[in-house]
């Protein structure tokens, strides 16, 4: 008899244990993953997406995962929206529900295949404190073995990044506090590097603040979701906030509404980016008249556009038609390069990109460019 009682006693603190050990586990929601597109598919992948990185972490057994359901009505109710969830504001409203984690990410369309990226939101800290991505196809098949496999590296990085071990793989870098630090904003979201070492995961129109232990140049990288890159370099002399902006890389859209097309690097000449006007204000000319029709052009109410030399022309066609942007057609384009006073230089946009030179007075395609 007391055998039996003693066994009982030590099965009912043994519930009691697990329960504890089982109430205890960090709260964890998994939320919407953004597109760069909206058709019904995509849409539809999206949602997927969501729900196999949900059973993914379901299966970690290391959180109390919040049911998709709770987590959309406690968004809504707390007009919580997902674009701005690390948002001070919103932190606040987290904290107050008790969810340590948020996982999120986006699924952006590549031609047929799709891009991934999974990130996690510490909400005690507000940082997106690691992430991973993965190219994979867009078919049934594709995107579920696809996604297992990001999840299975992703848990993993999580699990260690939790424990203070390391960060994508590179160890955990705690900068101490001496009031010198860069804050970086962006305009289109991507992930941000600092001396070649991937710290953060950013959203469209974010920031994040880099701690600086002491003076010096430092390089700061922006890897864009099309995976384009921009970096800059910093010379820090002295305490106090420097604020960095990644506002452009070639493919994005520029302040005059068309794609920029080179990036020069720096502001010598008061210029960084070139910029090709947008597809609805080509028009077909003589050299003359496209040559004074460019100096004319107000987009936007943006002017100072002109017609591209065929350098310019030929970065336009490599950087845009070749790519599948800008809108451009398959015929020949004028430049602003002249042989001599009756002819000038244009280039085939349908085929191959070949440059000739010919009588002026013939009449082309012209797409004005402006630099900022």
């Amino acid at each position: 008899m007391k055998r039996f009682i003693l066994l009982a006693a030590l099965l009912a603190l043994l519930s009691i244990g697990l329960f504890a050990q089982e109430t205890a586990l960090p709260r964890l929601a998994v939320v919407e993953f953004n597109t760069n597109i909206s058709n019904e598919k995509t849409k539809a992948d999206a949602i997927t997406v969501r729900n196999l990185v949900e059973s993914q972490m379901v299966g970690t057994r290391k959180y109390q995962i919040i049911t998709r359901d709770d987590i959309d009505k406690l968004l809504e109710n707390q007009k919580i929206q997902v674009r701005s969830i690390s948002s001070s504001e919103n932190l606040k409203k987290l904290q107050l529900q008790n969810i340590s984690y948020i996982v999120t990410g986006s699924l952006d369309a590549m031609g047929n295949d799709y891009a991934v990226t999974v990130r996690v939101l510490d909400v005690s800290t507000g940082q997106f404190s690691h992430s991973d991505n993965d190219f994979m196809g867009s078919g049934s098949r594709e995107l579920f073995n696809g996604i297992n496999s990001l999840m299975a590296k992703f848990a993993a990085g999580m699990s260690a990044d939790e424990k203070g071990a390391i960060v994508q793989g590179q160890a955990r870098r705690t900068p101490a506090a001496t009031g010198i630090s860069i804050e970086v904003s962006t305009k289109e979201g991507g992930t941000l590097y600092f001396q070649n070492e991937e710290i953060a995961t950013l959203w469209d129109n974010d920031k994040h603040s880099i701690p600086i232990e002491k003076p010096g140049t430092y390089t700061v990288k922006m890897v864009f979701a099309n995976g384009s890159e921009l970096s800059n370099t910093v010379t820090i002399t002295q305490r106090g906030i420097t604020k960095m902006e990644f506002k452009y890389y070639m493919g994005a859209i520029g302040p005059g509404g068309g794609y920029v097309f080179y990036d020069k690097g720096n502001n010598n000449d008061g210029w960084r980016y070139l910029e090709a006007a947008p597809a609805n204000t080509e028009f077909s000319a003589a050299w003359d008249n496209a040559v004074s029709r460019c100096r004319q052009l107000n987009i936007n109410g943006i002017t100072g556009w002109y017609l591209p030399d065929k350098d310019q022309l030929n970065l336009m066609y490599k950087n845009l038609k070749a790519k599948g942007l800008g809108g451009f057609s398959g015929n020949d384009y004028w430049s602003s390069s002249q042989l001599d006073y009756s002819y000038a230089w244009y280039q085939e946009f349908g085929s191959g990109g070949r440059q000739y030179n010919t009588y002026k007075n013939r009449n082309y395609h012209v797409r004005a460019v402006r630099a900022f």
